[in-house]
């Protein structure tokens, strides 16, 4: 198989340091011309992009424009990366291939940000509409080690947490639960967290996206969690949560969830909230 780069409009054919543009297609043949607009030199190829049917000729009147095909070929390197493993930050994929790369010449990340961008926005699941739409699979449902991540998921509820993080949960002596609606994704209306102490370090281990902040999304939350842990390990959570204010605020959804924790729960001990302190 031949081999080709990439560019704004298409691919060009890289034969023997030059680059090749479609000139026309046969049955039979495919016709390119160099890239360069000045030179008229020509090839042609199978329709498979297999063999060199014609050899170049004439001559070309330019020198093989190097630097031009190192920067495509980096170029074409990040972008399947990114392809790749498109859950990564653009500006580590970048400067992971520059400590790879051979080439003497690449472009500047800011020149390729946008294809980048653009590249990871192909490569990536649509937005769900709605809560109805939501499916996670795939390597989604996976961390980047290929461990299972995914939980639970029903109508507005996707819990992700692997088998040792939810080891770790249950034997904690103290759960803490804290909820963030800014970085929730769409259609989702918060993100809830469940952090177990580990050597006296508070570490996240499961994300919860809920798609409501009632008192009966935490009910159903805490149930799904509570099965969980006796179908896998025969026991049940002890759960330990901050203390709130009962009084109607902009806080609402932690009176909501302590009370739906408190309606199922019979050991749950309220501990006063110093918010991380």
């Amino acid at each position: 198989m031949l081999s080709f780069i990439s560019n704004k409009r298409g691919r060009n054919l890289f034969y023997e340091g030059f680059l090749y543009k479609i000139n026309k297609t046969t049955i039979s043949k495919v016709y390119f011309i160099c890239a360069d607009k000045s030179c008229w030199t020509k090839l042609a190829t199978n329709c498979n992009f297999t063999a060199i049917l014609s050899p170049p000729h004439p001559e070309h009147s330019h020198e093989a424009p190097s630097e031009l095909i190192e920067e495509r070929q980096f170029r074409e390197q990040v972008l399947a990366s990114i392809e790749n493993d498109p859950t990564k930050r653009l500006k580590d994929v970048y400067d992971a291939e520059i400590q790879q790369t051979e080439e003497e010449t690449v472009p500047n990340y800011y020149n390729i940000r946008t294809t980048m961008s653009r590249k990871r926005a192909k490569t990536l699941p649509p937005v769900p509409k709605n809560l109805h739409d939501v499916s996670v699979g795939g390597i989604w449902a996976n961390t980047s080690s290929g461990q299972p991540f995914l939980l639970h998921q029903d109508t507005g509820f996707s819990i992700f947490c692997t088998h040792t993080a939810l080891r770790y949960l249950v034997k904690s002596p103290v759960i803490i639960c804290d909820g963030t609606f800014k970085c929730a994704p769409t259609p989702f209306t918060q993100i809830y967290v469940f952090f177990a102490i580990i050597e006296q370090h508070k570490v996240p281990i499961m994300w919860a996206l809920l798609g409501g902040k009632t008192q009966q999304h935490y009910e159903l939350l805490v149930l799904i969690l509570q099965a969980k842990c006796l179908e896998r390990f025969q026991t049940v959570l002890f759960l330990i949560l901050k203390q709130v204010s009962l009084q109607q605020s902009s806080y609402d959804y932690r009176r909501h969830s302590t009370l739906a924790v408190s309606f199922i729960s019979l050991n749950v001990y309220i501990a006063k909230c110093s918010h991380w302190g």
